[in-house]
């Protein structure tokens, strides 16, 4: 009976950790649909930008492409931190498994307390905690800097074309 039950939940932990490559892969989705998203409403902004004859200060004009890459970044982040505990979650998993002595095994398999219910336990410091590592990932670290540092390029040179185009006398007529 004891290992009938064992094999029950060692079948039903798998199943988890099977569970939790899909999320974590769902999470990888999102965060490439948020980036998605900005690159396109930057684009749509540029496309704004160069089609109509709009005076305003520069910094008026960075303002919106700043909001759209600051916005994303939070949804990133948020999504990020979610990623950061699964990955948490998928490595002591991976460390149970890792266990050579079949009575260490059954124990741990025995003792694992799953998903649903450890989220439930999660204390809202660890949520915040996990919410600013993000911020320190390699992947929001590389691309929101550069991100940013491009759309101000991109901005300015479009508004300096624009400058360059209003000032040149029309020939004709």
């Amino acid at each position: 009976m004891e290992d009938e039950i064992f094999s029950i939940k060692k079948e039903m932990v798998t199943k988890e950790y099977d569970s939790l490559f899909d999320v974590y892969g769902r999470e990888t989705n999102i965060v490439f649909n948020f980036r998605s998203w900005t690159i396109t409403l930057l684009s749509g902004y540029y496309g704004l930008l160069m089609a109509t004859n709009m005076n305003y200060s520069t910094s008026l004009f960075l303002a919106l492409p700043l909001f759209i890459i600051l916005l994303f970044l939070l949804l990133e982040v948020a999504e990020r931190s979610v990623m950061l505990n699964l990955l948490e979650e998928l490595r002591s998993l991976e460390k149970i498994f890792m266990e050579t002595d079949m009575k260490k095994l059954k124990k741990k398999i025995n003792k694992y307390e799953f998903r649903d219910i450890r989220d439930s336990k999660l204390k809202m410091t660890k949520k915040i905690t996990s919410f600013f590592k993000a911020f320190l990932t390699p992947q929001v670290l590389s691309w929101y800097p550069i991100l940013i540092l491009f759309n101000i390029l991109i901005t300015i040179f479009i508004l300096s074309q624009k400058q360059i185009s209003q000032d040149v006398p029309v020939i004709g007529n």
